[in-house]
């Protein structure tokens, strides 16, 4: 931890976690449809979707409060940490779009649809 009380990550980690969340429900929906099929349920293919979401939603604000922290900073290191919250905002904000979009899918479709 730096002397001001920043750690030096948690811009990155605003940035990072929701593309990570995105591929991570991508990933486990993919793999779950089989068991999904088999117990004839889909229990299991939106709990994915809802760890996502909230994985995704803690990026978005881990970036808001880099933006915030860095707001006022007038230094080189105000400037990105300011980019990293703007871009980590964006970026979650994309990606929680596209995992929502994602579970459209498995509300309207049986697990064993073709």
């Amino acid at each position: 931890m730096s002397s001001d009380g920043r750690r030096p990550g948690t811009g990155w980690a605003g940035v990072l976690l929701p593309p990570i969340a995105w591929l991570t429900d991508l990933t486990l929906s993919d793999s779950l449809v089989g068991e999904s099929c088999m117990r004839g349920n889909r229990a299991l293919l939106h709990a994915a979707t809802v760890l996502a979401i909230a994985v995704a939603a803690a990026g978005v604000a881990i970036a808001f409060a880099t933006f915030r922290r860095a707001r006022e900073d007038a230094s080189a290191r105000g400037g990105v940490e300011r980019f990293l919250g703007i871009g980590g905002m964006a970026l979650g904000a994309m990606f929680l779009l596209a995992i929502l979009a994602m579970q459209l899918p498995k509300l309207m479709l049986g697990p064993c649809a073709p």
